[in-house]
């Protein structure tokens, strides 16, 4: 069905990118990475690829849903050329093959000033079943829109002026996220967005989500956040470094620790921001504490100077 190039694609690019980015997300909270910007990261790119694939495949199909214009001129144009895939080329009108091309004339030609609205996701979640029925030659049971209303429904949630990180993306909403991914990598296979993937150590291989890429499914009521947290190694080998620092209680912060250990850490291998992920979740799910010291110990930290109290990190995995 799919035997467009994948060069004259014009969303391809885009989609795989972030396509692999949601995957490279969704194995960094599997290994232990779960503070909020992971999260963040991990919708917003699995939105985004797969509002890119979707309107890819309208692109290949020539449905003419997937874009409009926000205004046409005397004759309707470009509206008019649009349904018709009419573009012009050196000064001569013929019929493009697809609304790839068409779209790439389109933005090419000097008459492409007339900006796109291009269909909402919203409006792809109620044709997101129909948009991959023609690939679908083995009537296989392919249910995706539950899945896609509540991935817009978080990233809706990611975009309002306070998100809550102890409730935004929940652990069970990550679980039918990752099998929504296992399913949505099956669809793009079948389309021909992907090539199965086969062992080989190639780019296509990296942009596949499967079993078979070592992605193992989730369970519901199984995964948490803290769990994988506690198991991570790298996860542990922080623990061991920080663990038994005295520090100023000005200092108590994922950022001043890492920054204080940062040397010892890279030579772990492990980067600034991922050491500041994972001791942003040991706080996030109490599993760094401390306790004080100093002259006075027993006195609470108000009631002393600054310089006179330090608190011992005690880590707790």
């Amino acid at each position: 069905m799919n035997t467009i190039p994948y060069k004259e694609k014009i969303l391809l690019n885009n989609a795989y990118e972030a396509w692999y980015q949601a995957i490279l997300n969704a194995r960094r909270i599997k290994n232990g990475l779960v503070s909020l910007q992971y999260r963040k990261a991990f919708v917003s790119s699995l939105h985004n690829s797969v509002e890119l694939f979707l309107k890819q495949l309208m692109l290949d199909q020539n449905d003419h849903r997937v874009a409009t214009f926000k205004k046409t001129d005397k004759d309707g144009n470009p509206l008019k050329d649009y349904y018709n895939n009419t573009i012009i080329e050196n000064g001569k009108p013929f019929v493009a093959h697809d609304l790839n091309v068409f779209f790439k004339n389109y933005y090419k030609s000097k008459s492409g000033v007339t900006p796109v609205i291009s269909i909402t996701f919203k409006e792809l979640i109620n044709i997101c079943e129909e948009i991959i029925k023609p690939y679908n030659k083995d009537g296989l049971k392919i249910e995706l829109k539950d899945e896609i209303v509540l991935l817009n429904k978080i990233r809706n949630d990611e975009e309002h002026f306070y998100i809550q990180d102890d409730i935004f993306l929940s652990a069970d909403d990550f679980v039918k996220l990752d099998g929504f991914m296992h399913k949505f990598n099956k669809v793009l296979v079948i389309c021909g967005l992907l090539y199965p993937f086969n062992g080989c150590d190639d780019v296509m291989n990296d942009l596949n989500y499967c079993v078979e890429s070592g992605d193992v499914l989730l369970k519901q009521g199984v995964f948490s956040y803290k769990k994988v947290l506690k198991g991570a190694i790298t996860a542990q080998i922080i623990a061991k470094i920080i663990n038994g620092d005295e520090i100023p209680p000005e200092h108590f912060s994922p950022f001043h620790i890492v920054e204080r250990h940062v040397r010892r850490i890279k030579e772990q291998h492990i980067s600034f921001e991922d050491a500041l992920g994972y001791i942003q979740s040991l706080f996030d799910y109490n599993l760094i504490d401390y306790s004080i010291t100093g002259p006075a110990p027993d006195e609470p930290i108000e009631a002393l100077p600054s310089y006179c109290v330090y608190l011992k990190i005690k880590t707790k995995i």
